[in-house]
């Protein structure tokens, strides 16, 4: 209530100042007769207002002051209470231990008295039939020949008790004479192992060329290489007595080529002399190039 009060004074004061002026003002003589007395002349003595009209003009042109209130600050939320809940404790979990079982004693099984040795087999070592060899492309060297060894002379050949039903042989000559003949005995030489693996080795080598020269490469094989391992059986006089393939090339026109191979052959070379008679058996490979 003091600021409207305040305005209300000095807004009075201002007018009544202002009115005095304009009352002053009005009493200067206007153009006209000129009236008798100190000349015409009116004197107005103006006297400067008192230091209490200044402050009060001053305060009433001072703009008012705008003070700012700050907002009444809000009151702090009351805190929450810490919720602080105890759990309450936990059993402690049964003893899941299981009680010691006495285990039964397992009977002892007896000990088995040890076994008695047994007689040692005696086993004959297998005899094998010497293995005949295919004879090499290209011919090894040929031994050293050795100085032959002297063999003790041989035994006299005994003669064996002539035959009754054997007629007399009669050898006709210049004498009158004549002399019967008795038909003696002689034992067959024999070839030592190396002799016939040697044989056999030559015999082999001539029945591989002679199938060799019969054998040609099958259309149906399609430009594939390999080798075919031909097992044959060949009998002391040539003939083929069997065939079969030991070792496949993976190819069958290839394998049936070296098959029509061996029975183009026909009939084989004899076996040499001191190889026996018999059957015997080769491996041969034949080789089928593109």
């Amino acid at each position: 209530m003091r600021r409207p009060a305040e305005w209300l004074v000095f807004g009075s004061l201002a007018v009544a100042l202002h009115l005095g002026a304009l009352a002053a003002y009005r009493q200067e003589p206007k153009d006209g007769a000129t009236s008798t007395g100190d000349g015409g002349e009116a004197m107005v003595s103006l006297e400067a207002a008192s230091a209490t009209v200044i402050d009060m003009v001053a305060e009433w042109d001072r703009p008012p002051e705008v003070t700012v209130s700050a907002p009444p600050s809000m009151p702090a939320a009351p805190s929450a209470p810490p919720m602080t809940a105890e759990a309450p404790p936990m059993a402690a979990p049964p003893d899941m231990s299981t009680p010691d079982i006495a285990s039964p004693a397992l009977p002892v099984a007896p000990q088995a008295p040890p076994p008695e040795p047994l007689p040692e087999a005696v086993t004959a070592a297998p005899s094998f039939a010497p293995q005949a060899s295919l004879r090499p492309v290209n011919r090894p060297a040929r031994p050293t020949p050795q100085p032959a060894r002297q063999a003790p002379p041989a035994p006299a050949p005994q003669q064996a008790a002539p035959r009754p039903a054997a007629p007399a042989q009669r050898a006709a000559g210049q004498g009158s004479g004549a002399a019967a003949g008795t038909a003696g005995t002689s034992p067959a030489p024999t070839a030592s192992a190396a002799q016939v693996q040697s044989l056999m080795a030559r015999w082999g080598g001539e029945i591989r060329s002679r199938i060799e020269r019969r054998k040609s490469y099958p259309r149906a094989a399609g430009g594939a290489s390999g080798t075919v391992q031909v097992a044959i059986r060949v009998g002391a006089d040539g003939q083929l007595r069997g065939l079969g393939i030991a070792g496949s090339s993976g190819n069958a026109a290839l394998d049936q080529a070296a098959l029509t191979a061996v029975q183009r052959a026909g009939r084989f070379p004899a076996a040499p002399a001191g190889i026996g008679g018999g059957a015997h058996s080769f491996t041969l490979p034949m080789a089928f190039n593109r």
